[in-house]
């Protein structure tokens, strides 16, 4: 039974395997077969393990523990039929047969169970030239007595194990592999974000700064990203059980700019940007930042203006401003002709009215000397009580007409004076007019490609 199956392995290599190398196993595993039916299994085991190497197949490993078997090395075969019946063949007369051969042997081995933190460490049993006996978590077939583990992992210091194995007994032991690292210590400001790649690319650790990172030995480049700044990139070297410091030096992002170009109606005019005085027009106001900004332009008794223009990157921009004289009202000239010709009557009348009473004076005077006359005690009056009285009478009437034209001519001036009221606004405006970016000679030399209010 054996024989057969031994001799069926060798037409169950993998069929993947390259065509010298499938020539080569069937030859080694022909002289297996002929070792193993005249009882020389140590040749055999050489053949078989040489086959696989070349295709490696569950089959030849069962055949490998078959021979270990028949020499008694109890440990040896214990682990060549476990490691068959891990690899997957679905055999049922071949899987019985090595579950029932490990149930045989296993009183007659010491089992050690070997686990380790971290997980992934190949273990050696006694001479590490033997090679490894798989990674951790695994279990082994020793013989009996004192043996020493050697468990390695890459990027940690290897650690040995000495153990006493005990024959029908399943020992059970860990190891602790520490971990090669140095330090890496990056200064960045509190607001950048770090990334450390590894010679592969992957990042292998990230965070906000300052980063303080313990990294296994060998090269990293690290980058730098913090808002309004260039990314900054270095590659560093972190060497075992030391510090590696780094200090970025982040050089501030260029921000997009623009130009505006300001010209206004009234020379010397003041440019504001945002509540700064930026100039005085004609101006080009070169790398403006790009946004929306609250321009004001502003000369001594003129109306300033002010309002929002937008700039974007690499355009040119024009601000052409006219700025207006401060509002004014304005009245009817009748206005002013009828409430001079009141003041005129007024003046006219009170100067009649003044001459009407000299001769109400006048007359009172020779009215008392023609009495006295009359009764002797005097000369004749100095004139004639008839023509002083009309003339009295003549001045008063010409004073009351006087004063009736000036009152009608100030109540005629006050109405044209609220209904001939025009008032004129001053209120400033502005254009503007996009164009290609250039220099600040063009720009000042330029005209508007497309102008709106």
């Amino acid at each position: 039974m054996l024989l057969s199956l031994l001799l069926a392995s060798s037409a169950l290599a993998p069929a993947l395997v390259r065509a010298d190398d499938a020539e080569e196993a069937r030859f080694h595993d022909e002289l297996a077969r002929r070792h193993y039916a005249a009882r020389r299994y140590e040749q055999a085991i050489r053949e078989f393990f040489r086959e696989r190497e070349l295709a490696p197949n569950p089959r030849v490993t069962f055949n490998i523990a078959l021979c270990f078997d028949e020499l008694h090395r109890d440990a040896d075969a214990y682990l060549m039929f476990a490691e068959y019946l891990a690899g997957g063949d679905e055999d049922a007369e071949r899987r019985g047969m090595a579950e029932a051969a490990i149930a045989r042997l296993a009183p007659r081995v010491a089992l050690v169970s070997v686990t380790s933190s971290p997980v992934g460490a190949t273990v050696f049993l006694d001479r590490r030239e033997h090679g490894g006996y798989g990674t951790t978590p695994v279990v082994l077939a020793v013989e009996e007595g004192t043996h020493t583990l050697l468990l390695e992992r890459e990027g940690h210091t290897p650690t040995e194990l000495s153990i006493r194995a005990v024959r029908g007994q399943r020992l059970e032991v860990s190891g602790s592999l520490t971990r090669i690292e140095g330090r890496l210590e990056v200064s960045a400001p509190g607001t950048a974000h770090v990334e450390v790649h590894d010679a592969g690319g992957v990042t292998v650790f990230e965070g906000e700064g300052p980063l303080r990172a313990a990294l296994p030995p060998g090269d990293y480049e690290v980058e730098v990203r913090a808002q309004g700044f260039e990314p900054w990139r270095a590659l560093t070297r972190v060497t075992r059980d030391a510090s590696t410091p780094l200090s970025p030096e982040l050089v501030p992002r260029a921000l997009p700019s623009s130009e505006l170009t300001i010209t206004a109606s009234a020379a010397g005019a003041t440019i504001e940007i945002d509540g700064e005085i930026s100039g005085f027009t004609p101006a080009v106001l070169e790398r403006q930042p790009v946004g929306e900004h609250r321009v004001r332009v502003s000369h001594p008794g003129l109306v300033a203006w002010e309002g929002t223009v937008t700039l974007d990157a690499d355009v040119r921009r024009w601000l052409t401003v006219s700025l207006a004289p401060p509002s004014h009202t304005q009245r009817s000239e009748l206005t002013w002709v009828v409430g001079g010709a009141a003041i005129a009557s007024l003046v006219v009348g009170a100067t009649l009215g003044a001459f009407a009473l000299d001769a109400s004076s006048r007359f009172q005077s020779i009215e008392a000397e023609a009495r006295l006359y009359a009764m002797g005690l005097g000369p004749p009056p100095t004139g004639s009580l008839l023509d002083v009285r009309s003339q009295g009478t003549t001045l008063a009437s010409g004073a009351d007409v006087a004063f009736v034209a000036a009152g009608t001519l100030a109540i005629v001036a006050v109405v044209l004076f609220f209904t001939t009221e025009s008032t004129s606004e001053g209120a400033s405006s502005a254009s503007i007019a996009d164009g290609e970016r250039s220099d600040a000679a063009d720009a000042r030399g330029g005209s508007p490609t497309e102008a709106h209010e």
